[in-house]
């Protein structure tokens, strides 16, 4: 069966070494891959889509629409892959061994020894330059091989839920909405870290199940995953401010029927299942932050209600970012405004554009 992508597929064959490479995994994320595609795919020297969108569908034919505007951009729709062979059950490790092959293009996958991969998600928007996050962090630790990431957890306020239904009763209001204008607001005390950026070496290997090491590949070299920041490097405090940042926007996905409450695999207990991800994500009680989710309110307004059932704060985004940014202790601070129409260069900046605002 021949693969439906977004370009011909060419062979991976670079030299060891060259730029950064990216893998995303999306299903009915068309809410924000315009957007994400338009900020991020200059960082990349090639991009693998792999949609579990329904073949067919409006969000599979935006996705793949978006991605074929880019000539470092490869789609592949989980329906017409049958021949790239997902083995084993269907998991965060053997759908991404699936969309490494997607990468490669019939390459071997020595190829890619060397090599940095970020773990792309649609959702996750960044403000620094992976290329010279990559640079500086070889410098300073060059066996480190997977580096973590802060999550900033962006959620909608209830202020901004009536400028969203706007965009859901529009004809393909999707096709327009900008996430960091709508979804301005965050949980800056939120806190998770996360590996998101690795570096392919001999003998790594995709997994059979969910990863314990997260999102990357279950098995790393013959050295293992050597993670940056450390605790065997730095305190607590340095290593926090070492750490890059993302933003994550944790709802993104306002179509009908995207939200619902339901039980969950975990003991049945209540949660908010975000029913189009395909890879069973939602949000779940989290007592820590005094988010308790009740079956007799809707998902909608729970999700919109969230700043007022937790007794957090709903700070800005752009605040946050711009706190992050002054305060970290890692090269590049912040490399592209916080701005819908901003993106990275091809070339990758060396410092910070003078007069950038977040």
């Amino acid at each position: 069966m021949q693969t439906t992508q977004s370009a011909p597929c060419s062979r991976l064959n670079v030299a060891r070494h060259g730029g950064l490479l990216g893998l995303m995994l999306t299903s009915s994320s068309e809410w924000v891959i315009r957007p994400w595609l338009y900020r991020h795919i200059a960082i990349f020297d090639r991009l693998a889509i792999w949609d579990g969108s329904k073949a067919g569908s409006p969000a599979a034919a935006w996705t793949a629409a978006q991605c074929k505007l880019y000539a470092n951009c490869v789609y592949a729709n989980e329906a017409d892959v049958f021949n790239w062979r997902i083995q084993g059950w269907k998991t965060d490790q053997t759908i991404r061994a699936a969309a490494t092959q997607v990468l490669l293009c019939g390459a071997k996958s020595q190829v890619l020894e060397g090599r940095w991969i970020y773990i792309a998600h649609p959702d996750e928007f960044l403000v620094q330059d992976l290329r010279i996050l990559v640079s500086h962090v070889e410098r300073l630790s060059p066996l480190a091989n997977a580096i973590e990431f802060k999550m900033l957890y962006a959620l909608p306020s209830s202020g901004e839920r009536s400028g969203i239904r706007e965009f859901q009763a529009a004809s393909n209001g999707y096709q327009s909405f900008e996430p960091i204008v709508s979804l301005a607001s965050c949980d800056a005390g939120y806190i998770w870290h996360e590996a998101r950026l690795f570096r392919w070496e001999a003998g790594v290997e995709w997994g059979q199940s969910r990863s314990k090491t997260g999102i990357i590949p279950e098995k790393g070299s013959s050295n293992g995953w050597k993670y940056w920041p450390t605790a065997a490097h730095f305190d607590r405090t340095t290593r926090h401010s070492l750490a890059p940042h993302i933003v994550h926007f944790k709802v993104h996905d306002f179509a009908p029927g995207a939200f619902k409450v339901e039980k969950s695999k975990n003991k049945g207990r209540p949660w908010i299942s975000f029913t189009r991800s395909g890879l069973h994500t939602g949000m779940g009680t989290h007592r820590t932050q005094k988010f308790i989710i009740d079956w007799n309110q809707s998902a909608e307004d729970q999700i919109f209600g969230y700043y007022n059932r937790t007794g957090h704060r709903a700070t800005p985004v752009a605040t946050e970012l711009q706190a992050r940014c002054n305060a970290t202790g890692l090269e590049p601070r912040c490399s592209v405004e916080w701005q819908p129409q901003a993106r990275f260069s091809p070339s990758s900046p060396t410092k910070k554009v003078a007069g950038d605002t977040f």
